[in-house]
Parts: C-alpha cells; structure tokens; sequence
C-alpha cells in the first residue's frame, strides 16, 4: 500500500473513530463518505489493494460495537412480536451458523465462515443499529439526505468518465489498472463499462439507482414544492443517464421495479394516485427529455442497451434456473458452506471455481451452493413471513401518517427492487457496502414502523387518556 495513501486511511479511519465515539450517530453517518472513499483510493494506490473493499465494513463495525456498549435494544423488534416470524428469523440464524461450521470443516479455512457470516448477518446487524439511530425522525431524513450529497455527485462522475479517463486516472474502471477491464459486447459494438470515481460500473450503477429512488421519494413528498421537483426530477434522469453509461441494465430494472412497487403500494393503500400520477409525469418528461439527450453521440449504443433491458429479463430467468439446477447437483443439495461462493473466498487461498463455478452467478444459485435446498427453504419462508408481516405493517402505517407512510413504501420497494435483481445476479451484492447500505435501508422500514406505532399511542392518549397495545411491546430501543 502506497505511503500517502496509507497516511490518509490512517487519517480518515482515526476521525471516524472519533466522530463515533463522540456521537455514534455522526459515526454512522460518516460510513457513507468511506464507502466512496475506498473506492477512490484503492485506484490511486499502486497495485490497487483489494484490502480496501472492507475499509467501510470495519468502520461499520466499530460503530455497531459502540451502539452495543451504549444503547439497548429489544431484540423482539426484528420479528414485530410475530411468532411465525421469529420461527423463522431463528431457524434461518440456525442455518447459517451451521453452514458457516460446514465452510470451516470443508475448507479449513477461517476467513471462508467469516466472509458467510458477513454476507448473511451483516445486514442484520446494520439493520439492528438503524432501528436504534432512526428512533427520531429527523435522523432518518439525515441519513437520506447525506447519503443523496454524497452520492449524487459522485455518480455524475461517470459523465466525466466517458470524456476524461485517459487524462484522469481516478475516472477508470478498477480492471483497467491490472489489465482486465470490463468490455460488454451488444448492439453489434464494443461497450465499456464507466465507473467515475466508483471501482466498477456495477457499484456505481447501485448507488445512482439507489439515489434516484430517494430523489424520486421527496419528489413525492406533500408540501414539495413545485421547482424542487423539477429540480430533483432532472436529478433523477441524469442518474438514470449515469445507469445507461455504466452498461449494467439490472440496476435500470431495479429502479422500474421500485417505481411499480411505490405506484401500486400509493394507489392502493392511501388511494393517492393522483397526487402519484403528477409526480411520475414530472418526473416521465425529464427522463423522457434526458433520455433523448443522451441518446445522440458517443452515448447512442448505451441507450440502445439500456432499451433492451425488459427484453433481456426472460433470458436471465432462464439463465438463473439453470444455475440453480448446477448449483443443487455440485453441492449434492446440502451446500458447501456459508462463504465459499464469496468473491473474498479466492483472496483467502481457496481455489473454489472448480467446485461453484459460475452456479453463484444468480441469487437462487448462490443460496443453493453455499447453504443446500433447505437453505432455499428456509429462505424463502423467511421472506414469505417477512412480506406478509410487512404488508400488515404498511397498512397500519398509511392510516396513520401521509409522510410515514411515503418513506415505509419507499423503502420496501427498493428492498423489493433489490430482492429481484440479487435473484438473477448476485456479484454487486458481494460488495460489504453495499449489503451495509441495504440493511441500513431495512433498518429504516423498522424505525418508520416504530414511530407509527409511537404516533398511534400519542393519538389515543390525547384522546382518551391511555394507549392500546403497541405493535411494539416490550422495552423499545433506548440509547
């Protein structure tokens, strides 16, 4: 690692420290910038060290071990009470300690359960210290618009990508700097993917989607006024401009996914359709706009890529069917252990591709390899609990508050849109901060959640003096 370079991780890793032991809240909040930060350095360090990508999940950790020393937590507030759930939030915790003992037995390596445990229960754990840093409002629209500053910039950066690479080394793809750059053939051309200041496209694909799907929530937002609308609408296109550049349509499904989700969750549960409709046709024409901007020039093939997206859905269905299918028959439908299928699994010295080959390159697949058909089972009843518990929730929730509401429909559906894509293809979501990000949002959903039922207890308090049982019972989150 280069010695200037080393000097700043040293630095920036100390104020963050700092920060967290200061007000872990802030700590948590300066997570946002490492993640960006890793990425930027890791390309300015001779050798591009690979030891960067944990850079933010170490820090991360530092926070959580602060929030465990200082606040407490009702554990009961992963499940909502829900017996059903928490059968299986246990027997899922149950399955990957279990393989996570299997990877260790079967590889003998230490970092292999380590690398599962981190994939598995690492969002967990971001979604545990969200609940307790979301317990005020205004902490949850911090975090939001942190990580828009942060973000949005950023991925404009691969704008700049596509004209000044060449000149400015920290714009290249991280492949591009040990001779292996990404190139996607379609549309009859040779594609490069463009990362900005992100290490791959598919990194910064994430981020602007995520970003858009923020942008797009306080567009939604009453009381919005009508040129910060607009404002965040172009905003939005120009991510979605830095989506197509990237080459990496998943996140351009993505982000239609969560559109859907939103649009089907705001009609039917606060019959807002009309105030939706306005948005997303502000919204439609900037895009729409943006869209025929970018689609002159040097950007015409990505457009022309990007407009194959929907098209190109039945063939990864496919594809992912049959990875679960060569998945099953080399893990002899038992798994090979949590953490083998890892893109970290090969930097701790397990030669692993003979075994997983490209069976963990969909969601389905990598499941199946690392943690067998009942890992699939039990994962699917965890996620068939998780969704009926949360649509009971979302109901509770859109009667009680318009805002609420908006930020706990926005969260599934981009929870959802995530779920969707991690199914067909899983390499972005090996990345730590990135399943931090996810958790964090998850964590979100569970804190919007616990004001409603805060919100419902002042209601009935002030109108007749005592509360009815609370969706939350128990002792809360206290820190």
């Amino acid at each position: 690692m280069d010695i200037p370079t080393l000097f700043i991780t040293f630095i920036l890793s100390a104020m963050v420290i700092a920060i967290t032991l200061s007000n872990w809240r802030y700590g948590l909040l300066a997570i946002i910038p490492i993640g960006l930060l890793q990425d930027v350095l890791r390309k300015l360090t001779p050798g591009v060290p690979s030891l960067y990508i944990v850079w933010s999940a170490l820090l991360f950790a530092v926070v959580v071990l602060v929030v465990m020393s200082t606040c407490s937590l009702d554990k009961r507030l992963l499940w909502f009470n829900d017996q059903g759930l928490k059968n299986a939030f246990s027997l899922f915790f149950l399955l990957v300690l279990l393989q996570a003992i299997n990877g260790l037995v079967r590889w003998g390596q230490p970092a292999v359960p380590v690398l599962g445990l981190l994939f598995y229960l690492g969002p967990v754990a971001a979604l545990l210290t969200m609940i307790i840093y979301g317990r005020h409002p205004i902490w949850i629209h911090r975090f939001i618009m942190t990580y828009l500053w942060v973000m949005v910039p950023a991925c404009l950066t691969v704008y700049l990508s596509l004209w000044f690479q060449s000149s400015i080394p920290v714009l290249r793809e991280i492949g591009e700097f040990v001779g292996q750059r990404l190139v996607i053939y379609d549309v009859g051309k040779v594609l490069y993917s463009y990362a900005g200041l992100f290490r791959v496209g598919e990194i910064a694909a994430f981020h602007a989607a995520t970003s858009a799907a923020f942008l797009i929530m306080l567009i939604m937002k009453k009381k919005q006024a009508l040129p910060a609308q607009i404002g965040m609408a172009v905003l939005v296109a120009l991510l979605i401009g830095a989506i197509l550049l990237t080459g990496r349509r998943k996140m351009l499904m993505a982000l239609s996914i969560f559109l859907v989700v939103q649009f089907f969750l705001s009609g039917f549960m606060r019959r807002g359709v009309s105030r939706a409709v306005v948005s997303f046709l502000v919204l439609g024409l900037t895009v729409s706009m943006a869209i025929g901007f970018l689609g002159t020039g040097q950007s015409s093939p990505y457009l022309q890529r990007g407009k194959t997206v929907f098209s190109s859905v039945e063939e990864r269905v496919i594809t992912a069917v049959d990875l679960l299918t060569w998945a099953v028959k080399r893990s002899d439908g038992i798994g090979l252990g949590a953490g083998v299928a890892s893109q970290g699994a090969r930097y701790a010295g397990v030669d692993n591709f003979k075994e997983v080959g490209g069976a963990s390159e969909s969601g389905i697949g990598y499941l199946a390899i690392e943690l067998g058909l009942p890992g699939i089972a039990i994962v699917s009843w965890l996620i068939y609990y998780l969704l009926r518990t949360l649509w009971s929730k979302l109901r509770f929730v859109a009667r009680l508050n318009d805002d609420l509401f908006l930020y706990a429909s926005s969260f599934v559906s981009l929870l959802v849109a995530n779920l969707a894509t991690f199914s067909v293809a899983t390499q972005l979501y090996g990345d730590f901060f990135v399943l931090i990000i996810l958790g964090m949002i998850a964590g979100m959903l569970y804190a919007t959640i616990y004001h409603a039922a805060i919100l419902q207890k002042k209601q009935y308090q002030k109108k007749i003096g005592n509360a009815p049982s609370s969706i939350f019972r128990g002792k809360h989150a206290h820190c």
